[in-house]
Order: structure tokens, then C-alpha cells, then sequence
């Protein structure tokens, strides 16, 4: 064959498998580089989150849709504990979606319960003490924060907690949860921390609910009476409270709470007449 030939034969042969490596390594750098920006764009897409009282990785998990492993992972974490206020990212999650355990719970009653993450809820402050053991309730109305009844519930709950948070001082909202008119109940304080609504050492084992509205003169509408009958039993339950530990805010402090229409109901409550 002629050399000249055999020469244009080799190099067609070399600049042959150089296009095949350089080809390859375009592959492989695109690949690499795909993967890199497949990798940065879920770190960038990661929810930023802020803990919450109460708020376990448990939860979060449920919530999330990633494994506690992962959690914990992702942002570094070297125990299993969260501070409220500690901040956590969520790769690749674009939302926390409700806790499906307690979607489950919210089922077995007439009520539905929005948690302080669905309504707002800020991080409790720091100037409060832990709750001891629950062995009473006290119900009120919220009559005595005027001014709000035009607006729905979750609003009037969010006003509630400024007022107490931001001209009272309190670390929380002061009950632990709160009637709403819509039929829900509204998470409120969290029960692991004492609450501020029967004032002093009235509060202590003592969980506070709160019917929003005035009930001086008229009972709450049956929807809202029902939510209150059904989860003031539950709560009993939970906390082993006999109805004799089942009290009216006037009991403790001079005043109408919670209203001459709504104290009347209670009495015959605690009486058996409504159970």
C-alpha cells in the first residue's frame, strides 16, 4: 500500500478515537455537570423553615415526606432535639404538608383541630413555666377582647395572640385552645407550657379554653356548642379531669366569664345534664 496511504489511514484512526474521548468526555463532563446542577437546583428548592413549640423530627418527617435520616443529614443535625426558633431546611420539598397522624386523630372526633402552624402561630417566647400535671379546665368567652367579632376566627385568633404577646407581655397566647365559631378548634399555647388565663396560681394544672364570642346574653350557635361539648369531654378523657374540675373563669377571678348564657350550660354540664 502506498505510505502515503498507510499515513492518512493512521492519523484517520487517531483523530478517530480523539473524537471518541473528547466525545466522551463531554458526555461524562455533561453528566457530571447535569448531576452537579440537578444537586444545586434541589439545594436551592430546599424549604426553609422555622421550628415551632412542639414541633419534633418525628413530625417533621411525616410532614415532609423525608426520612428523619435525611433531616438530619441536611442541615447537620448531631442530636435528635429541636429548639423552637432553630432554623431547618427540606430538599427537594416545596411545602410541609399536614401531619397525616393527626389528620387521622382529627377523624375519631365531631371537631376539626387547627394546629398553630395552620393558623400562624409565632415561636413561643421564653417567660413562661412548664405545665405540671393537667388536673382541672377552665372555659372562658372573648368577649373581653372587644372590638373583633367582625372578623373570622383565624383572624380574631391571631389578634388574641398579639394582644397578649405584644401589650400584655405574655410569652403566648394565654388559653390553650380556643373554640372557634366556624366548629374548629384552635390550637392555642401549647399544654406543655403553663397558661396565662385564670390568673396567677389559678393557672397551674389548669387548661384554658376559650369560646370565641359574647355569651352574656345567648348560647354559641350549635356547630361551635358541639365542638366545645365534644372536646371539653375529650379533654376530660385525656387528662382524667371529673366534671367537679370543670370551672367557669368567674370562679376564680370577678367576672362574667365566660358570659351568663354559656356559665348556665356549664353548670349543667358539670351537673351531668349534658353529657
Amino acid at each position: 500500500m502506498d505510505e502515503h496511504v498507510l499515513l492518512e489511514t493512521s492519523m484517520h484512526k487517531v483523530l478517530t478515537r480523539r473524537q471518541a474521548l473528547i466525545a466522551a468526555g463531554t458526555f461524562l463532563g455533561g453528566f457530571a455537570l447535569g448531576a452537579c446542577s440537578r444537586s444545586s437546583a434541589r439545594q436551592a428548592r430546599a424549604l426553609q423553615y422555622t421550628v415551632q413549640s412542639g414541633d419534633t423530627l418525628s413530625q417533621l418527617s411525616r410532614r415532609s415526606g423525608l426520612s428523619i435520616s435525611e433531616i438530619i443529614k441536611a442541615n447537620r443535625l448531631r442530636s435528635n432535639s429541636l429548639e423552637v426558633g432553630q432554623r431547618l431546611s427540606f430538599p427537594g420539598v416545596k411545602e410541609l404538608g399536614p401531619d397525616p397522624l393527626l389528620a387521622a386523630k382529627k377523624q375519631l372526633h365531631s371537631y376539626n383541630i387547627i394546629t398553630r402552624n395552620e393558623w400562624g402561630a409565632l415561636p413561643m417566647k421564653s417567660n413562661h413555666d412548664p405545665m405540671a400535671a393537667i388536673t382541672r379546665i377552665t372555659v372562658h368567652h372573648t368577649h373581653e377582647i372587644p372590638g373583633m367579632m367582625h372578623r373570622n376566627d383565624r383572624e380574631i385568633v391571631k389578634a388574641i395572640a398579639r394582644y397578649h404577646r405584644n401589650t400584655l407581655q405574655w410569652a403566648d397566647i394565654g388559653y390553650h385552645y380556643l373554640i372557634g365559631r366556624d366548629g374548629y378548634v384552635y390550637e392555642g399555647r401549647p399544654v406543655t407550657a403553663q397558661g396565662a388565663h385564670a390568673r396567677g396560681i389559678n393557672n397551674l394544672n389548669n387548661l384554658g379554653i376559650a369560646v370565641i364570642g359574647d355569651f352574656n346574653d345567648h348560647l354559641p350557635e350549635e356547630k361551635q356548642l358541639n365542638a366545645l361539648k365534644s372536646f371539653l369531654a375529650d379533654m376530660q378523657k385525656t387528662y382524667s379531669v371529673a366534671n367537679n374540675r370543670v370551672y367557669g373563669h368567674y370562679q376564680f377571678v370577678n367576672t362574667a366569664c365566660p358570659g351568663k348564657a354559656l356559665k348556665g350550660w356549664l353548670q349543667d354540664y358539670v351537673k351531668g345534664v349534658h353529657s
